[in-house]
Order: structure tokens, then C-alpha cells, then sequence
């Protein structure tokens, strides 16, 4: 029987929509797949390198020929090939979005909260959103979304901000809320406004009173600039930096050494004014502070939630923060059980137990299933926001990556690296090529879900997927290339 030519016909994909032409089909062997997910794990170790140190994407296409070269008696890293582009693209489409999803993972439909600034680069203005909650390993303050917007007005805000919410699907019902003067004098030329303020020896006693006063000022803005902040430290150092402004207006307390400059002026009028402007800042700042920290505001009795003794905790207070927070919650009996629970543990605990941060010690009480309620008010208090501290730590970031010498990044590639360096703090094991995460001081592999493909320019479609290991739980990157379109 004579062979029959078989010859592909447009007709067939018209009357046959699910036939396709193949020219050719390429059966990879298994030990070449073994080797491609190598590779790859090579790669995606390489690019969170990149990230993670700050590395420029032009280094890469240096770094790609030098680890083939170096490498070359290895076959991975003669199959190595992760250049500028590559790099580029494992990090804003494999890594950051990971992070995006552990984040929503994590978060669930625990209450959080929001916080946004602006910031430019050049003519760009940046507007990342930061994501506050509390979850079963602790205080959580991660990257959501950096983006650019064309203006800065609160309904351009107030727009963007929703739309985030609306895109992850994230329901804002669980929204919440002496040499110098010399050095001076001695100079030729000087403007005249400073030639007046150090020829003024009166000017002196406001400097040292600056000095003074400055002092409770910068304590506790380190206090309310710490990134695992909550709201008990918020209030407590607030109040306490108003008491220390009030004491010292009442007590005509102007500082040691002010004061003493002040009885060494010849002119008793003159230091009565200062003394009354002195008072006057006081009053000031006590009003200022009053009026933006609104402390009235947030739960009273809030100080049980720091766990810094059994005598701190009590019933009512809790009930008091129930009541303000979560009402549903103050009027259940179980409220009471629970806190008498929480001290029965808190009395048999161990001093490692009291060693750990605020945060990680509610994570491990509520290891126990039967803080139900207390669950959700701890929840909710630690999900209020406490400062911009973690917005600005983002620019600090921003400003690292963006760099002249890559000023050319596109945002959504600075939204990338932002996202996969703000998750967590993390660390790399080359020799195993593992990517892994530091997490409550013990060394935990994430896997990656590398499900989403990368457009490479130059081998064509890179796929990803994710594997075991029957040895490790590392990350391998799992990869097969596709003949690319011509």
C-alpha cells in the first residue's frame, strides 16, 4: 500500500476550531527538565540578590557572562543566562507578586489599616500604600501598591486609594485608622540676619532653651517612629511628653543652663519676656498636640494590651476597650473568662516568654483557641495606625533603587523591587540555591508560585512552576522554553 502524503489545510482549522498547525514538536528528555529547573533556581536565586542588595540591572548582563564563564565546568552555570532583562522580569513579575499574595493570604478578613504619602522622582510623583494587621505571627506592616499619579488633590487620592482596595478585593469595612558664633562673626561678608542674631547675646538663651526642650521632643519621635509601634507606646508616649510640657510650664522650668543665662542679664524686663515666651511655647506645643494626637480619641486603659505585668491587666479595663472599639464584644460574659485566662497564663509564663516583642507575645497566646473575643478587639487595636513612619521607610527604599544610574526603571519595576525588599526580612543560601525568610528567628522556605510567564527577548517563553523537593523544601524553579514566535 502506497503512503498517503498528509498535507495540512486551512480548511481543517476552520471546520475543526480545536486542530492547530504543528511544524515541529520537541519532546524534551527528563534529565534536561531536571537540569532546566536547576538553571532557573539559579536565576530566580540571582535576581532576589539583585533585589535584595540593591544591585544595578546593568551589572546583570556583566554578571550573566561572568557566572558562564566562571562556572563553565558546571552545567548550570553554563546554561546560566539571566541578564538585565531577565532579572528585571523575575523580580517585578515572580517575586513581587508573591509578595502581594502571602500578603493577601496573610491578611484575610482581618481588620488593617492604610497609610499613603507622595513623594517625587524627577517629574514622577510616587503614592505607595502600606498595609497595617495583625496575624497569627505577629504585627504585619508590608507594601501593598506603588503607583504614580498625575496630581496630588484628596480626591485624586481618595480615588486611587479605593480603587487598591477594590482591585484585591480588600472590603473597607475593615478599614481603620559657641563655635559658631565665632565662626560666624569672624566671617567677611556674612548676611546681616545672622550678624544680628549671634551679635545679640540675649539670642544665646533661646538656643539653650531649644536645646532643653528639644530633648523630650526627639525622645519621643524615636519612640513613635518605630516601625512595630502600637497603640498603647503611642498614647503612652504622647501623654507623657504632654505631662513633661506642662510640668515644666507650671514649675517655670526653663532648663538648667537657660536659667542660668537668664539671672546673669542686667535687664530684669528683658528676661521677664523671655521667660513669658518660654511659658508661651509650652502652652503651644501642650495645645498642638492636644489637637492632632487627639488622644481622647483611642480607648482609655489601653496600657493591658503591652503585657508588662499581671498587675496591668484587668476586667474593666479590657471591657473599657471593648467597649469603645468592638460594643458587640464588652456585653459577653466570655470576655471575662478569657481575661482571666490570659492572666492565669501570663502568671505561669517564663522569662523567655516575657523577652519577646509586645506583638509576638499575643501571637503565642493566641496559639490557645479559646481567646475568641479577646482575639478580635487585639486584633483591631493593633491594626490602628500609629504614625507615617512605615510610608516614609518606603521613599528611604525608593530612594535606594531609583538611582541615577537607574534612573531609567519603569514604575512598575520599582513597585517590584519595593514590594519583594518590604515583605520581610530575608536571606539567601547560594550553595543550596533556596530563597529563604527569616521569620520569628527561625529560617522558614517560602515557596514561590511561580505560575506566570516571563516574555524573554531572547530564548523565547519562560514558564515557572512550583516543586517539591523529596530532599528539602527549597524553591526550585521549575522551567521549560517554548519556540518563540517568528
Amino acid at each position: 500500500m502506497s503512503k498517503r502524503k498528509r498535507v495540512y489545510r486551512e480548511q481543517f482549522s476552520t471546520d475543526f476550531q480545536g486542530l492547530k498547525k504543528v511544524k515541529k514538536v520537541k519532546i524534551m528528555p527528563f534529565a534536561n527538565i531536571v537540569q532546566l529547573i536547576k538553571t532557573a533556581a539559579a536565576e530566580g536565586a540571582f535576581a532576589y540578590h539583585a533585589a535584595f542588595h540593591s544591585l544595578s540591572f546593568k551589572a546583570a548582563d556583566c554578571t550573566n557572562r561572568l557566572i558562564s564563564t566562571v562556572f563553565a565546568e558546571s552545567e548550570t552555570g553554563r546554561k546560566f543566562s539571566s541578564a538585565q532583562t531577565k532579572t528585571q522580569a523575575i523580580i517585578s513579575r515572580i517575586l513581587a507578586p508573591k509578595s502581594t499574595e502571602n500578603l493577601l493570604s496573610e491578611l484575610g478578613s482581618e481588620p488593617f489599616s492604610i497609610a499613603t504619602d507622595s513623594s517625587n522622582f524627577k517629574e514622577i510623583k510616587t503614592f505607595p500604600i502600606i498595609i497595617r494587621y495583625f496575624s497569627h505571627e505577629g504585627l504585619k506592616v508590608k507594601l501593598l501598591e506603588f503607583s504614580n499619579l498625575p496630581g496630588e488633590t484628596s480626591e485624586l487620592i481618595f480615588k486611587y486609594v479605593m480603587t487598591v482596595l477594590d482591585r484585591f478585593k480588600l472590603s473597607p469595612n475593615n478599614l481603620l485608622w559657641g563655635g559658631l558664633k565665632s565662626l560666624v562673626l569672624s566671617t567677611d561678608d556674612i548676611p546681616k540676619v545672622l550678624e544680628n542674631l549671634f551679635s545679640d547675646d540675649s539670642n544665646e538663651i533661646y538656643f539653650w532653651f531649644l536645646q532643653s526642650s528639644l530633648q523630650l521632643f526627639q525622645q519621643t519621635l524615636l519612640i513613635l517612629e518605630k516601625k512595630d509601634l502600637v497603640l498603647p507606646e503611642m498614647i503612652e508616649s504622647v501623654e507623657n511628653l504632654s505631662q513633661k510640657l506642662t510640668d515644666r510650664m507650671q514649675k517655670n522650668f526653663v532648663g538648667a543652663m537657660t536659667q542660668s543665662k537668664l539671672q546673669s542679664l542686667e535687664d530684669s524686663n528683658l528676661a521677664n519676656r523671655i521667660e513669658k515666651e518660654f511659658s508661651t511655647f509650652y502652652s503651644t506645643s501642650v495645645d498642638y498636640i492636644q489637637k492632632w494626637f487627639r488622644i481622647t480619641d483611642y480607648p482609655s486603659s489601653s496600657k493591658w494590651l503591652m503585657l508588662k505585668s499581671v498587675d496591668t491587666i484587668s476586667y474593666e479595663d479590657i471591657r473599657k476597650s471593648a467597649e469603645f472599639l468592638m460594643p458587640e464584644i464588652s456585653v459577653k460574659d466570655s470576655l471575662f473568662d478569657e481575661t482571666s485566662l490570659l492572666i492565669s497564663l501570663l502568671k505561669d509564663s517564663k522569662k523567655s516568654f516575657h523577652e519577646l516583642p509586645i506583638d509576638k507575645k499575643w501571637a503565642v497566646l493566641f496559639q490557645n483557641e479559646l481567646f475568641s473575643d479577646l482575639k478580635k478587639l487585639v486584633y483591631t487595636i493593633f491594626a490602628i495606625p500609629t504614625s507615617n513612619a512605615a510610608v516614609e521607610r518606603i521613599f528611604s527604599l525608593c530612594k535606594k533603587q531609583w538611582t541615577d544610574d537607574r534612573n531609567c526603571l519603569k514604575i512598575d519595576t520599582v513597585k517590584g523591587l519595593l514590594q519583594h525588599l518590604a515583605s520581610s526580612t530575608s536571606s539567601i543560601s547560594s550553595s543550596k540555591m533556596k530563597v529563604e525568610y527569616a521569620l520569628q528567628g527561625h529560617e522558614r522556605t517560602v515557596h514561590l508560585l511561580l505560575q506566570r510567564s516571563l516574555d524573554c527577548s531572547d530564548k523565547g517563553r519562560l514558564n515557572y512552576i512550583r516543586t517539591n523537593s523529596s530532599e528539602t523544601s527549597s524553591l526550585f524553579l521549575d522551567a521549560y522554553y517554548k519556540e518563540p514566535k517568528i
